[in-house]
Order: structure tokens, then C-alpha cells, then sequence
């Protein structure tokens, strides 16, 4: 995804920022920089969005600045997150015009800022242990129960925030292969039959993934600061566990330790972490292989669309992905009761 010299200086502009001093971080859903003030560092990120109704209800402008809004909630509750940063007009989002990527469609970009999360991403053997997967589950049992109390307070309508639903409408729409979405709409209806109860069904991150949090320790004790919730909707919070475990079992388990055995040892920890700030039935983690299916499948379809010429290492992990989906074999084979 290309930024335009002229977007860049005028999105920075936004932020009191000379474009000079942006360094490019990367990013997948938009282009992210990182840059300094006062000796503090921040990222500026731009997102190009359809300018009419977008096909996910989360897409839109109003949707980004509603989970802006959540985010400053969990901040000030407590939850250590990378916080937004507003403009230089007091807003958190500033647009651009765009030029179209299609004639038939407008295009507006998104510009904001936060905080960048302070630490580093944990890739060494050493550091991926239990004291790290204990502060990842209480960071998201935390957000878990703080959701219902924000629902109470939030100002935003019903609907500007997608769900679950318009999550899975929309896959299924962009996926090209009828095997899989066969499966993707058999795993829709199985999850429609589930209860929203708020006591497991809320606004969730919906991405919180290794690469979406930095962890530094301080006094002694791991701090892990969540950043990225661009995705973030209406879901159960079996979502984040599923997702968190998923991307967990394919990072650094270590050699000659099973996926099963792996497994039940991240979630043993993940779930004492999640369990000293928020208490679910377990009676979900019979689910779980559910929750793991429907990663597995969204993830094929993502990169099914974003490796348009893979790699031969990429065509065959597409070829194992859909081979386990349509063959509807489990990510892993544990009898979580």
C-alpha cells in the first residue's frame, strides 16, 4: 500500500509533525510511521477507506472513531494500551481525499496517532514462557470485563461498530473457494445458535495476536501494553482466546513439544492470568475447537487474497490450510473437558 508524498506531509501536518521525521514501521490494513516529541515516541498511521458505506460496518470513518473512544476507555480504567493521541484540532481522526484505487469508487484517507507501546515483541525461546502467556491472558481478561461497563456509558448507536455477523458476511463474501465458504456458513450457523450474554459476548480486540503488544518489564514485573484494535467488534470472548492460543501454537513452541502438549500448557497459564480479572463458564472451553476453526478459515481467506504471487513456501501453507479445513481437521487435538 503506497502513501503519497503530498498525504504524508498533510497527515503529518495534523499532528504537528514534519514528514521528514516519520519513519516507516510498515503495516497491513494501512501504513503506519513512527516519530518523536519531546522525546516520546508515537506512530502515525494512514488507513484509505471507501468514502460512501463500506461493505463491513467497521470500516467506516464513524466505526474507527468509536473504537478510538473504547480504547481511551480501557486507558483510563486501567488497561495498559497504546493510547490515542488527538490533532492539532482536538480530533482523533483527521481525513484526506484520496485519489481512487477505482474510478467507480471514492477514496478518503484516515489519519491517526497514538502512543507506541513501549518494549519490544518477544521472539526469544527464553522469553516466551509462562510468566508472558499469564500477563497476555490477564491483559484480555481485563479488557473482557471492563466491556459491559462500557456499553453502559458509550455515546455511539447500536450498529456503528460491527459484530461477529458482519465480520462473517463479509469473508464469506471475498471468498473465491465454495469448499471453504461451505464450511465458513456451516460454522456461522453453528455459532448463531450461541447466547450474547454479556457475561461472554462483548466488544472484544478481535486481533490480539503476538505481533499487537509489546512487553518490557519493569520493577521486576512483565508489562505487556495491547495496541492495533482496528478490528476489534462485537463477538464472543472465546474470539480473543481462540485467536491468542492459535497464533501461540504456530510462534515458538519449543522443539519436540507437541501441539497438544503445548496447548493445554498456554492455555493453563493464559487462563490463570485471564481468570484473576474476569471468570468465564468453563463450560466455553468446549467451544474452543470451534473458535480455533473459525481463526483457521478467516486467515486462509486473508492471505488466499494478500499473497496474490506466493512464494512456494506460502502455496503450500495455503495447500495444508485448506487440506485440514475441508478435511475439518482439528488445529489441534486436545479434549479441553
Amino acid at each position: 500500500m503506497d502513501i503519497s508524498y503530498d498525504i504524508l506531509e498533510m497527515g503529518a501536518r495534523f499532528f504537528a509533525i514534519d514528514a521528514a521525521d516519520l519513519t516507516l514501521i510498515g503495516g497491513m490494513d494501512g501504513v503506519v510511521y513512527s516519530y518523536t516529541r519531546n522525546g516520546a515516541p508515537y506512530v502515525l498511521k494512514f488507513t484509505p477507506f471507501p468514502s460512501g458505506l463500506a461493505p463491513i460496518e467497521g470500516e467506516r470513518i464513524p466505526a474507527l472513531r468509536a473504537k478510538l473512544d473504547f480504547v481511551n476507555y480501557l486507558s483510563a480504567h486501567g488497561v495498559s494500551v497504546a493510547k490515542p493521541v488527538a490533532s492539532v484540532n482536538g480530533e482523533l481522526i483527521e481525513t484526506i481525499p484520496a485519489p481512487a484505487s477505482d474510478a467507480l469508487v471514492s477514496q478518503v484517507c484516515a489519519v491517526t496517532s497514538s502512543e507506541r507501546a513501549p518494549g519490544k515483541q518477544v521472539f526469544v525461546a527464553g522469553e516466551w514462557n509462562s510468566e508472558m502467556f499469564e500477563e497476555w491472558g490477564r491483559i484480555i481478561g481485563q479488557m473482557h470485563r471492563l466491556t459491559a461497563g462500557y456499553n453502559a456509558q458509550r455515546t455511539w448507536p447500536d450498529g456503528v461498530i460491527g459484530d461477529w455477523e458482519g465480520e462473517h458476511y463479509a469473508f464469506a463474501l471475498a471468498c473465491k473457494d465454495n469448499e471453504v465458504r461451505a464450511r465458513w456458513f456451516a460454522l456461522g450457523d453453528t455459532l448463531r445458535a450461541f447466547t450474547k450474554d454479556p457475561a461472554c459476548y462483548g466488544l472484544i480486540h478481535n486481533d490480539p495476536h503476538q505481533f499487537n503488544f509489546m512487553v518490557q518489564r519493569q520493577n521486576d514485573t512483565l508489562k505487556l501494553t495491547l495496541f492495533d484494535f482496528d478490528v476489534c467488534a462485537y463477538h464472543w470472548f472465546m474470539t480473543d482466546i481462540g485467536i491468542a492460543l492459535y497464533h501461540a501454537l504456530f510462534a515458538h513452541r519449543p522443539a519436540g513439544q507437541t501441539a497438544e502438549a503445548f496447548a493445554v500448557y498456554f492455555i493453563t497459564h493464559f487462563m490463570r492470568g485471564y481468570n484473576r480479572e474476569n471468570v468465564i463458564d468453563v463450560a466455553w472451553f468446549r467451544r474452543l475447537p470451534l473458535f480455533l476453526s473459525y481463526r483457521r478459515m478467516l486467515l486462509y481467506m486473508v492471505f488466499s487474497h494478500e499473497w496474490q504471487d506466493p512464494t512456494p513456501e506460502q502455496k503450500e501453507e495455503l495447500r495444508v490450510w485448506r487440506h485440514n479445513i475441508v478435511t475439518d481437521a482439528p488445529v489441534v487435538d486436545v479434549d479441553w473437558m
